[in-house]
């Protein structure tokens, strides 16, 4: 037999012994298979108002959804009138024309409706008390609560007569569940108009993890209930993300041609909630700071924001970036811009329809109120108004004109005497004090000028009318600000550049020995300006002047070249930050002798392979 016959064969017996075995694809797949999750609806059903909402057809479009299993609707509705709440357990009804309620009426109302068969929706307790039956009598993987009705913005939802569920109460209720049941809400839908409001996820972020909602005004159909729950029937083992992404398009979709209204609706992180809240709380004490200079910037930000109910209702994502367009200090634009990404990031899913009804354009799924001192003493009432926003409202409502700003500071850079390289590496800001400004305090605020943008440098606070910059390199933008008190008096945006000599530390790591006279290290900066290294005994060091010859966050690019052969032997980026660099740039040579050794080491292997397979296939004929 021929080599060349004798290796096909062993081949072909290599490819027969790996076919024949078992399919652990198969068997992996199947042990990795998605459990059935079981899901838990608790519909809050306010209707008992006089402004009534079509409850009934509601009910009926949940029946006529499909019923997935391990799936329980658990829902109290309140119509209007005395002595008719019902607590029902939703079943399928296959004729959806009819509009009798078939679904089950519980037997142990109790619980949650008191003697009387009355309650009043407006009453956390009675929230509470449906969530922990719910949750009780029909345990689940996923807890979804509906909140059904009217809606009121910030001052709260699902009314009983006049009698509003504020939302303090609804956080309460919230709480007050979580903590008896050991378990929070996986997401709170709200069916209500202007429900989607910072102001309410505020309240509920710490017992929800999703919130799904309108900013806008919904119509009163509200959900298609029976698109909402098939989608569960569909794929009971969904996600609870991707439920939620479903309720929004199927909202949207419906709206499309059922709806002559401007119809949005979204899908927020509530854990994320508490992070925006302190973005907004900054822009807000800066705001209250600088208001006395930039009130009427301020204001026009509020105003060319989109809104929902009114000119003082706006859309929290387009008022961040309004505040990015205006004629503001640079320190309140950044923190409105990382205010802006926090939010959009916290945003899973949005959606719109029918925006040519809206006037305003188009949102981006949460409202902010800004309260007025006169009228909204309630407001004082959430939890937003332990922060700045509320503050910083009452202020922008004020009729005022801005005032003239007073005078800024002198800027002088200098060499500090301890590097002796002719570099100016620190800045001093100088007030002028007199009697028309006695400034008390001063904020420096410093930002790097990058090729990618602006980068937060330093911040300084400071009661002498000297201040020194120092510790920071690069292309600097300086917002100087004088305040007295805790307002601004003086702001001055001024410009400099701090430099200082990097040095630049490169180590060849090889395995091969690398003669100094070999080789040649050069930097290179993206304006494609080159310098050279000295290298000698495997280390290369050089230096250059930053910002000059390279900038702060400029990419640089090493080489490493064989000077014999003109090869680039090695190549790598860094960044230049500043501070000394210390890189190693590692080199692989190929010379004939490695060639030929690693064909060796192959062609070994490679027969090493083959012996195995000769003896599994003469064992497994000896078998057979």
């Amino acid at each position: 037999m021929s080599g060349v016959r004798a290796l096909v064969l062993l081949s072909a017996s290599l490819a027969l012994l790996l076919t024949s075995l078992p399919n652990t694809a198969a068997i992996v797949e199947g042990a990795d298979a998605a459990p059935v999750r079981n899901w838990t609806f608790i519909i809050y059903m306010a209707a008992d108002v006089t402004d009534t909402l079509p409850w009934e057809a509601d009910i009926n479009e949940m029946e006529a959804a499909n019923q997935a299993d391990n799936t329980n609707t658990i829902v109290l509705v309140d119509p209007p009138g005395m002595a008719n709440t019902m607590l029902l357990k939703i079943e399928h009804d296959d004729n959806y024309f009819d509009p009798e309620i078939i679904s089950t009426v519980l037997e142990d109302q109790g619980a949650v409706i008191p003697g009387g068969g009355e309650v009043n929706t407006g009453s956390p307790a009675i929230l509470r008390d449906l969530i922990v039956f719910s949750a009780t009598e029909y345990p689940a993987d996923y807890l979804v609560l509906v909140l059904w009705g009217h809606g009121a913005g910030w001052r709260g939802l699902c009314p009983d007569g006049s009698d509003l569920l504020t939302l303090p109460e609804l956080r309460t209720a919230l709480t007050m569940a979580e903590a008896t049941l050991n378990q929070g809400l996986d997401m709170v839908v709200l069916d209500v108009c202007n429900g989607a409001t910072m102001e309410l996820a505020y309240e509920i972020c710490e017992s929800a993890n999703l919130l799904v909602g309108s900013e806008l005004n919904v119509p009163s159909e509200g959900l298609p209930y029976t698109e909402v729950f098939d989608a569960i029937a569909s794929d009971p083992i969904q996600s609870i993300d991707d439920f939620g992404k479903a309720i929004v398009d199927s909202y949207i979709d419906w709206a499309e041609y059922n709806s002559s209204h401007a119809t949005v609706a979204c899908l927020l992180d509530l854990v994320a909630v508490d992070d925006i809240m302190r973005g907004v709380d900054l822009i807000s004490e800066m705001g209250l700071i600088f208001n006395r200079l930039y009130h009427s910037s301020l204001t026009n930000a509020v105003h060319s924001s989109e809104y929902c109910e009114d000119e003082w209702s706006v859309d929290l994502g387009t008022l961040c970036l309004e505040l990015c367009a205006e004629d503001l200090p640079l320190e309140i634009k950044v923190a409105s811009m990382e205010a802006a990404q926090k939010y959009f990031s916290a945003i899973i899913h949005y959606a719109e329809s029918n925006m040519e009804e809206q006037s305003s354009g188009s949102t981006t799924g949460l409202s902010l109120y800004s309260p007025s001192s006169d009228t909204d003493e309630s407001y004082q009432e959430l939890l937003i108004s332990q922060t700045s926003w509320m503050n910083l409202s009452f202020r922008l409502r004020e009729d005022m004109d801005a005032q003239t700003s007073g005078p800024g500071p002198e800027l002088a850079t200098g060499d500090s005497s301890s590097d002796d390289d002719d570099l100016p590496d620190f800045a001093t800001l100088t007030w002028e004090q007199d009697e028309e400004w006695n400034y008390t305090c001063y904020m420096i605020h410093v930002f790097r000028i990058e090729p990618n943008g602006l980068v937060t440098g330093q911040t300084i606070s400071a009661v002498d009318p000297v201040v020194r910059i120092d510790g920071i390199v690069g292309s600097l933008l300086v917002s100087a600000v004088a305040c007295i008190g805790d307002e601004a008096y003086s702001h001055q945006a001024l410009y400099c550049t701090l430099s200082r000599l990097v040095r630049i530390d490169v180590e060849i790591g090889s395995p091969n020995e690398i003669l100094a006279s070999d080789i040649e290290v050069t930097i290179i900066s993206q304006s494609n300006e080159r310098l050279q290294i000295e290298c000698s005994d495997g280390t290369c060091t050089g230096q250059f002047v930053a910002p000059d010859w390279a900038d702060i966050g400029e990419i640089v690019t090493l080489q490493l070249v064989d000077l014999t052969s003109g090869r680039i032997l090695s190549e790598s980026r860094a960044l230049v930050s500043g501070e000394d660099m210390a890189l190693t740039l590692n080199v692989h040579r190929t010379d004939t002798d490695t060639i030929e050794s690693e064909i060796l080491l192959g062609f070994v292997a490679m027969i090493a392979i083959l012996g195995v397979a000769v003896i599994v296939h003469v064992n497994l004929t000896r078998k057979r």
